[in-house]
């Protein structure tokens, strides 16, 4: 029948609408932040894409970032005492990045 043919094609077209925009590219970095000398992690330090958003480092050091502006190339981690790290990242991949 002619109805039940349009609701298959209406149906494939939904589908393949969702895989299609679950398919964008994100960038995403995480990692542990760590106190150069002692490795002890480091407890609610900053860390953001620049010109971006940001978070901070939970009880063990660790941290995770994402994003779906290709456009951020740098991530900056910043503590009280310490000198702010920049690091560059490639957007729409996933990385690991620990800093100390």
């Amino acid at each position: 029948m002619k109805t039940d043919r349009g609701i298959r094609w209406v149906n494939l077209f939904l589908v393949l609408m969702i895989i299609h925009l679950s398919s964008f590219s994100q960038t995403m970095v995480r990692g542990f932040v760590r106190d150069a000398n002692s490795h002890q992690p480091l407890q609610f330090a900053s860390i953001y894409f620049k010109g971006g958003k940001g978070t901070v480092s939970g009880a063990d050091g660790s941290y995770s970032l994402n994003t779906n502006n290709s456009k951020l190339k740098t991530v900056e981690f910043s503590y009280n005492g310490y000198k702010t790290t920049t690091k560059s990242i490639e957007p729409d991949k996933q990385q690991q990045i620990d800093v100390q």
